[in-house]
């Protein structure tokens, strides 16, 4: 149903970013970049943008990093950012099979597809049109086949 879709997906969208802002608090840790728990915070809150954007932060502190001239800290911290993307891509994936009827790769369709078409809130609104559209499509071929 249309309710279970869109729960599922605002549902999958919050707790994968908690969960990559868990991950990021060790790495920003371990590293010993700076205020961890405030970073890991922002990670979390930039985490909500699917696919990419919990990799944001650690990526942006690299450069600057990079530029400051901390070469050590630059490397380790675009690891970081390499670990969340990845991370972030099964999580989603993990995710939305667990929450959602649509086939995962439908769901990253429309969270690609969404922000182009309608801007920020298309991340959340791209998979439930999505869905939708295929939940009319999986009716039309049922009443066909009925009749």
């Amino acid at each position: 149903s249309m309710d279970q879709l869109a729960k599922g997906i605002i549902f999958g969208h919050f707790a994968v970013s908690v969960f990559l802002g868990i991950v990021s608090f060790f790495g920003y840790l371990i590293i010993g970049y700076g205020d961890s728990l405030t970073y890991a915070f922002i990670t979390t809150i930039v985490g909500i943008i699917p696919l990419i954007g919990a990799s944001l932060v650690p990526f942006a502190l690299a450069v600057y990093s990079l530029f400051s001239g901390s070469y050590t800290t630059s490397l380790l911290l675009f690891m970081l950012s390499l670990i969340l993307s990845i991370l972030s891509n099964f999580a989603y994936m993990y995710v939305s099979r667990r929450t959602s009827s649509l086939h995962p790769v439908l769901i990253v369709l429309g969270m690609i597809a969404g922000p182009v078409a309608m801007g920020l809130s298309g991340f959340f609104l791209g998979p439930i049109i999505l869905g939708s559209f295929h939940n009319l499509i999986k009716l039309s071929i049922y009443n066909r086949n009925k009749a």
